[in-house]
């Protein structure tokens, strides 16, 4: 539960209003109450509004204008979004539970990754491990390498298919240069295949023809001590390009007891991005990128040798990748289009847990034909083939150094109208992968519009999440402890090369009404049956090894655990006001799981504690006139039993000028509550607590 805390923001109110504002503008004050669980929040308005869209209006680059000015809350729900079916539709009429992060809501944030930009998302699980490494999954399950999300960057799967999961720190982009950020919450198996389990996070750049010119970013910090990008964008009326670069060094955090935790970020990654248009009805967009960094951290190594039978090992991992991309789309008609899509992925690890090199090759092609006003079909092929080398680590080794894996697949998806406000959209994606074989995974989806602004929608789906490389291969040393009697006991996982997919069949509601040109409100429910969830289950009896009186039991993959996930996500967007806008979400989840009769996973049900049971998160954003901007956010996280972390209350606040044209300087602080605090614990390899520290920066942008 929360404890008593009390934030008085009236001085800073006042402050704010006797240097920015004349006595004709705004007055006001803001009391935070914060009591045992709840959230009470009172704001009181005195007089008028004041400036509207305070930085879009400054700037006199009608394309920058266009860009940054804020969307009234029709303009968003009448926004396309392109991630449900592969094709572009209108927000408002999705049959999923859908959340966008838009340029506008990028800009006026705190954040300087793309992880912390996803903590606007309802029904998310968003946590930071460390200086670096972050936990985000959705509807559950969550881990380091969470597996049961897909996240695309333009198309391209950035989903590991050896370690189940994304390195979020090489997915390193300016911010500047995203456009949007569509978040699916529940399965999209049917048009993303396998692994789009629980939801699927899609980002999407801006059009290289959208930022000619020259964008530069500079921020100095506490905790982001310099994060620089810039980029350069240019081209004629067919063809346009953009190249960038962006650099970051990032403090280490905190261990509990207050010392350094030794987990410092440094990393340079950098792209381009080309589009030429080929004919009034083709389209080329050629992308290409690389990262490389020094990723601090400490790791406990199982050590029967050492007292307290670990070993702390403090290492710079080294990581390294880079990617080319390719999309040819061709407008045949307005009933007919296609798109062909390719791209080549390499990526290299090393540290004590792996030493890893990835190389990635996809192509996938879609067609979508409209037979008539009341049927539209899409449908489409793809091949997937990773390489990989994993050599031996210090911790982990692999049944197979080297192996190649292939994924064919096809999915259709048709979208039939039952009249004016109801269709239905029927469809599978089929796929035969190296690990388990042919898998399917249908969905049937209904929506009904009976007025425009209101939208109800339901929908079952089955999918499945395919093992991989370590869930088969990996010999990993995993814990270490003495009984009573003295004896030690080593506990090693294997991989197993019987391990199945898990499976879910879920069922989800919703609700989406504009109540008003001020007030929108989303809800969702959903219920998940999952079944062949992964265990570790004992390998046979246990050695005992006389001579280092030593216990060895070993383990294995298995899929011993199945259950149910209930919940639901609600959304709420308020504009009184012009110059005010006020965002509210809250999600419930909660995780009831059953092992097999014949497991013994010594892990029990940790499964269910790994995500919190309430989020909620509320945002507000002033425009306060003379060119001058007020945003908070306040969020609230649940405790997760599995790492015996509290609840906690964090609040970020910023500040930002526009003292010239095309001129930004924010002054902001993140994690303003407390000192520190911990969000994730770890998975298969032990590491120390670390804590998020409170942070203040300072940002300069200008576009010119």
């Amino acid at each position: 539960m929360i404890k008593n805390r009390q934030v008085n923001l009236q001085s800073l109110a006042a402050q704010i209003h006797s240097i920015l504002c004349p006595p004709v503008a705004i007055r006001g004050s803001i009391a935070l109450s914060l009591k045992t669980s709840s959230v009470f929040l009172t704001l009181i308005f005195l007089a008028g509004p004041v400036g509207d869209r305070a930085f879009a209006d400054n700037l006199g680059d009608d394309q920058v204008v266009e860009e940054l000015s804020n969307l009234g809350i029709e303009e968003l729900l009448d926004m396309t979004v392109t991630s449900i079916s592969r094709k572009e539709e209108k927000l408002s009429e999705a049959a999923s539970a859908v959340f966008v992060i838009t340029a506008e809501d990028i800009r006026r944030s705190t954040a300087n990754t793309i992880p912390e930009l996803l903590r606007f998302a309802p029904g998310l699980s968003v946590a930071r491990v460390n200086s670096h490494d972050w936990a985000i999954t959705a509807r559950g399950f969550n881990g380091q390498f969470a597996n049961k999300l897909l996240v695309l960057i333009d198309g391209r799967s950035i989903y590991s298919p050896v370690f189940s999961g994304v390195f979020w720190e090489a997915q390193d982009l300016p911010l500047s240069n995203i456009e949007r950020i569509e978040v699916i919450r529940g399965p999209g198996a049917t048009i993303y295949g396998a692994n789009a389990f629980n939801g699927v996070i899609n980002i999407i750049s801006k059009s290289a023809a959208k930022t000619k010119g020259t964008s530069l970013s500079l921020t100095v910090g506490t905790e982001d001590r310099l994060v620089a990008s810039g980029s350069f964008g240019f081209g004629t009326e067919n063809s346009s390009t953009r190249v960038f670069l962006k650099g970051i060094n990032r403090d280490a955090g905190s261990l509990p007891e207050g010392a350094d935790a030794n987990d410092e970020w440094r990393q340079v990654s950098g792209g381009f991005r080309h589009e030429h248009s080929l004919s009034t009805s083709s389209d080329l967009i050629v992308e290409g990128g690389f990262f490389d960094g020094k990723l601090g951290g400490s790791f406990n190594i199982p050590d029967s040798g050492e007292d307290d039978l670990r070993r702390i090992v403090s290492v710079d991992r080294e990581t390294e990748g880079q990617y080319l991309l390719g999309r040819l789309t061709k407008r045949n008609s307005s009933k007919s289009d296609w798109q062909l899509q390719t791209y080549l992925d390499r990526e290299r690890r090393k540290d004590v847990v792996n030493d890893s090199s990835i190389n990635r090759f996809d192509v996938d092609f879609q067609h979508r034909y409209n037979f008539d006003e009341n049927n539209e079909l899409i449908w489409g092929l793809g091949y997937s083939l990773s390489s990989d080398e994993l050599g031996e680590s210090e911790l982990a080794n692999y049944l197979d150094t080297e192996r190649n894996v292939s994924v064919f697949s096809a999915f259709v998806q048709d979208k039939f109208l039952l009249s004016d406000e109801a269709w239905l959209i029927a469809g599978s994606k089929f796929e035969h992968n190296d690990f388990t074989g042919f898998e399917y995974q249908p969905s049937l989806k209904f929506v009904w519009a009976p007025i425009p602004g209101e939208t109800y929608w339901a929908g079952v789906s089955r999918v499945v999440r395919t093992p991989s490389r370590i869930n088969q291969d990996v010999e990993l040393p995993i814990t270490s402890f003495r009984t009573e009697n003295n004896l030690i006991v080593e506990n090693t996982i294997f991989g197993s090369r019987d391990t199945e997919s898990e499976v879910s069949v879920s069922y989800e509601i919703g609700y989406r009404k504009l109540f008003s040109s001020a007030f929108s409100m989303d809800v969702s429910l959903f219920y998940n049956d999952v079944s062949r969830l992964i265990t570790f289950e004992p390998a046979g009896v246990p050695e005992l090894d006389s001579e280092r009186g030593i216990l060895e039991q070993s383990f294995v993959f298995d899929n011993q655990l199945s259950g149910e996930s209930t919940g639901v996500e609600l959304v709420g967007n308020f504009q009184p006001a012009s110059w005010l806008e006020l965002k509210a979400s809250y999600s419930f989840l909660n995780i009831d799981l059953k092992p097999g009769s014949g497991s013994r996973d010594p892990r029990g049900d940790d499964d269910e504690g790994r995500d919190p049971e309430h989020q909620a998160f509320l945002q507000s954003r002033f425009n306060l006139g003379r060119n001058w901007e007020f945003d908070s956010s306040l969020r609230y996280v649940d405790e997760l039993e599995a790492f015996d972390i509290d609840d906690y209350l964090e609040l970020d606040l910023r500040l930002s000028w526009s003292p010239a044209v095309n001129t930004e300087v924010s002054l902001v602080g993140k994690n303003l509550l407390e000192s520190s605090h911990r969000e994730f614990g770890t998975d298969f390899v032990d590491q120390p607590a670390y804590e998020v520290d409170r942070g203040v920066f300072l940002k300069i942008s200008s576009v010119f």
